[in-house]
This record gives structure tokens, sequence and C-alpha cells, in this order.
């Protein structure tokens, strides 16, 4: 079974592995840069703002 949920600063390590074996534009191999693109995500479904543009939100799939 699967789900699909917020991702969590937990997950950074196993982002930034899956950054290094397959190339996708959004996820670069750096793990500055995703600590960062996860923090936002957090923050952003912690207290979204009312400018949906500002809002960003990464979703992972976990296996159960």
């Amino acid at each position: 079974m699967y789900i699909v949920r917020p991702i969590e600063l937990k997950d950074l390590d196993d982002i930034f592995e899956l950054s290094r074996l397959v190339t996708f534009i959004n996820l670069p191999p750096d793990l500055e840069i995703l600590k960062k693109l996860i923090t936002k995500s957090v923050e952003a479904f912690e207290r979204s703002d009312q400018d949906l543009s500002k809002n960003y939100y990464i979703f992972v799939c976990e296996s159960l």
C-alpha cells in the first residue's frame, strides 16, 4: 500500500539520494537547495499565504 503525504525534513536524505540517481529539473542533487525547498513546503503547509503563488508544496509517495 502507498500513501501520498506532505514532505517533511526527515525525508531530506532519501530525497537527496533519489536526486542523485535520477535527473529531475525540479529535484537538483544539491543538499542545501533541497533543504530550502523542503523547508518552504513545510512552512506552506503550516501557514499558507493568501497569495497562492507564494505557497510551495512538495508531496512524497511512501510505501507502507
